[in-house]
């Protein structure tokens, strides 16, 4: 079986992770494990995959999550599905291909994850919008903090509740869910490009 250091070693050669030593990636994707609590059986969404992180760091470090890793690409779902494979995961990991505002409107999808996590999936207004849909009440979406510095908004009118900076981990944003969404979340891409969510 291969190791996950050999498996994030292939994503970089492949261009699907940045430069440099892998282990500073591979700590940043353990954040998004420890946000995500000490409850056991979640099914979580990795919210575009690319090359692996944080969704083949967090599988690997926590034996009782299922979930699946979504990515849009062809090249990268197939990385990712050999790597799922290579590091015996096939049991409880699934790789979908597709655009997110498309998938989250799906039976196999809407409304089915206790958390999704997402790393460096776009700006802050469209990783918000992609996630809604798949979320259940009660679940966690767990994103990078905004770039600059910058602040959240109040999400409250799309169900989502913003947890103290204090008790998430460094560099990552917690919101809870506190209801499914509306059916027409996520808007399609042009709409979701023309009107924010949020600036």
């Amino acid at each position: 079986m291969t190791s996950l250091i050999e498996v994030l070693q292939r994503s970089r050669a492949a261009g699907f992770l940045g430069p440099g030593p892998l282990e500073p990636h591979i700590a940043h994707a353990q954040r998004y494990a420890a946000a995500l609590g000490s409850a056991q059986g979640l099914n979580v969404l990795d919210l575009g995959s690319g090359g692996g992180l944080p969704g083949l760091v967090i599988f690997s470090e926590r034996q009782d999550l299922t979930g699946w890793l979504l990515d849009a690409m062809l090249k990268r779902t197939a990385f990712l599905e050999w790597a799922v494979a290579e590091l015996g995961l096939s049991d409880r990991v699934q790789v979908a291909r597709g655009r997110a505002e498309d998938l989250a409107h799906t039976e196999a999808h809407r409304a089915k994850f206790d958390a999704v996590i997402a790393r460096s999936f776009g700006p802050p207004a469209a990783t918000v919008e992609a996630a809604l849909g798949f979320l259940k009440a009660e679940s966690k979406l767990i994103i990078s903090e905004p770039p600059d510095g910058r602040t959240w908004p109040d999400l409250s009118e799309l169900n989502l509740e913003l947890a103290p900076p204090s008790q998430t981990p460094a560099g990552t944003a917690v919101f809870t869910c506190t209801a499914v969404a509306e059916p027409l979340y996520p808007r399609p891409i042009r709409k979701q490009q023309r009107n924010p969510l949020f600036g």
